[in-house]
């Protein structure tokens, strides 16, 4: 089913946009340095790389 699949991805990446932009705003309010921030980040895609797309 490939509108199933779009919607799903549509979903995902609305999600994670909106997670992005909530931890985004949560590590600047907390002054947390860019390594740490970066650090997190190339973790979480590394994760969602090796689970693929929904």
């Amino acid at each position: 089913n490939v509108r199933g699949l779009l919607h799903c991805q549509v979903v995902a990446v609305g999600f994670l946009f909106n997670w992005l932009k909530v931890a985004f705003r949560f590590l600047v309010n907390q002054h947390f340095n860019l390594a740490v921030a970066s650090a997190i980040f190339y973790c979480l895609a590394l994760w969602l790389e090796r689970k693929g797309a929904c």
